[in-house]
Formats: C-alpha cells, structure tokens, sequence
C-alpha cells in the first residue's frame, strides 16, 4: 500500500512539474534600458501579444503587440519587415503599451530596412528582433522615441 501511494505521489510529482510553465527566456523582451519577462503570450486572430503583469501592482502592466497581414499568425517562417501601419504580406508593424496603456509606442517602419526573424515550430509563432525603433504615439513618455528587442514565442 505504502508503494502504491508512494509510486502515485512520484507519478503525480513528475506529471505536474513536465505541465508547468517555467521562466523561458524565448519570451522576453528590453525598452529603454528595462528588461521584461512574458508573464503570458497569446497569439490569435493575426496579432501576437505578450504581456508582463506586475506583481505588486497588476493594473501597470506591459504589453508586446505584433500584427500581421490580415487575422490569422503567419504560416510562412522569414524575415519579416517591420512597419508602421496596417501590414502586409512578410510585414510586421509593432506596439508597445506601458503602463496598461498609458504610454504607447508603435514601430516607425525605419524606412524598410528594420526587420525581425519569424519562424515556427509546432504551430507556434516565434518572433525575433533587436534596435527597432518605436516612436511614441500617446501618454507622456521620457522619449519621444525608442530602441526596442524582442524574443517572443506564442504559447
């Protein structure tokens, strides 16, 4: 008996430690010097979204938005030019939200030569991209514009 509800116990520890979520450093991300860790990532009708709520204060959180052409995620892995605006196909325009929305910051296009790496595994959307520069769009920001870098994977 005391084996059995051992075995269980070890089943059970195994099962929901392989089920967890751990810290995947695939779901980052670093605006003006500040580094944020994906709390959840989401990916649905053509926009993926990572999000960082704050522990101490949830309503302040911080939010990775990518869109892409249409509503549906990209099926085709490449390098993916960033945009300002609606997208279009192998485009991605960017935005980020500080602060539940109080500062916004959206990609500037950077004249068509900022890109950022799309692939897939699995289903799932992976987006990489470093020194994209964001420009604020409203609230009160410390600048009027920004470098941003992103390692996002849907979940």
């Amino acid at each position: 008996m005391k084996r059995a509800i051992f075995g269980l116990v070890v089943i059970a520890l195994l099962f929901s430690t392989s089920c967890n979520k751990s810290n995947n450093t695939l779901e980052t991300w670093s605006f003006e010097g500040t580094n944020y860790n994906a709390t959840s990532v989401s990916g649905q009708t053509g926009v993926l979204v990572a999000t960082n709520i704050g522990a101490l204060n949830p309503s302040s959180y911080v939010q990775v938005s990518c869109f892409f052409l249409h509503d549906s995620l990209p099926t085709v892995a490449g390098s993916y030019t960033v945009v300002s605006g609606t997208p279009a196909a192998k485009q991605v325009a960017l935005s980020l939200s500080l602060n539940a929305g109080t500062k916004v910051y959206n990609s500037t296009g950077g004249n068509g030569t900022q890109t950022v790496a799309v692939s897939i595994s699995g289903g799932k959307v992976t987006v990489i991209g470093s020194n994209i520069t964001l420009a604020a769009t409203s609230g009160t920001p410390v600048d009027s514009s920004a470098t941003f870098s992103l390692n996002i994977t849907q979940q």
